[in-house]
């Protein structure tokens, strides 16, 4: 068996549907890690049998660094996966492993506080961005920012009222929703497009009541690695670069998978 050992437990899960569910994990003793929003962490459980091995999956923490008492994870089900299709077995007070370090660079450190910051995700990729909103809104940490997050349906939007009633509340915060695949007869009244479609120049001024431009935008990209190829195609063309320590720029990538 492996040297590591189970050393938290489930604090508390909610599911959103029956594939995608908002759980809280916290260690047995002690505080979670310290933490820069987006980044992320690992879980781990053992898998059955006489010399059990250690699964281990990343996930991108969605709880506020000022909360050391819990790591929040927003986790989509992978239907025959070996992981997820464990970890949805387990219910509050239930034990797992949890890494002790933290990992990442997808975050604000290197964006200057009077940006304005578009928040860009598929899926589950919102979670990095639930974070850093949870952590810095209110806080002078961006001019403005706003959230573009693309599901299939809408039982996909796991943090929907958050966002809405922080978006309602706030004049330098937007929420954008968009499914792809939503019945027609819903009443879903919102977006129907792939993020690629929104930035177009005429569907984004006609969104955001603005140009986007590198000199207005530091745009993360978070969630299906193909939409990220794609759009930061899209933003190359439109005289966005990527982000790097030594070279800054203005595109910041996490890939899900």
């Amino acid at each position: 068996m492996s040297d590591e050992t189970y050393n938290a437990r489930v604090v508390s899960r909610r599911d959103v549907h029956d594939s995608l569910m908002i759980l809280r994990v916290g260690r047995e003793h002690g505080d979670v890690p310290a933490f820069e929003p987006g980044q992320f962490s690992n879980l781990g459980l053992f898998e059955d049998g006489e010399d059990p091995r250690l699964l281990r999956r990343a996930f991108s923490i969605a709880s506020p660094a000022s909360a050391r008492d819990h790591f929040e994870f927003y986790v989509q089900r992978v239907d025959h996966g070996a992981f997820t299709t464990r970890l949805w077995s387990l219910k509050p007070g239930d034990a797992l492993w949890l890494d002790p370090l933290v990992y990442g660079h997808f975050t604000l450190a290197d964006v200057p506080p009077q940006s304005d910051v578009l928040f860009v995700a598929t899926g589950s990729g919102v979670g990095p961005f639930i974070s850093m909103l949870r952590e810095y809104h209110g806080k002078g940490r961006w001019k403005t920012a706003a959230v573009i997050h693309s599901a299939r349906a809408r039982p996909d939007l796991g943090y929907d009222e958050e966002l809405t009633a922080l978006a309602s509340s706030s004049a330098n915060f937007r929420y954008v929703p968009t499914l792809t695949r939503e019945s027609e007869d819903s009443g879903w009244s919102g977006l129907r497009v792939r993020v690629q479609k929104l930035f177009e120049p005429e569907l984004f001024r006609e969104t955001f009541g603005r140009e986007l431009t590198p000199e207005n935008a530091k745009v993360f990209i978070c969630g299906n690695p193909e939409m990220i190829v794609q759009l930061s195609a899209h933003l190359a063309e439109c005289g966005f670069r990527p982000h790097r320590r030594k070279t800054p720029g203005h595109i910041h990538t996490e890939r899900y998978w």
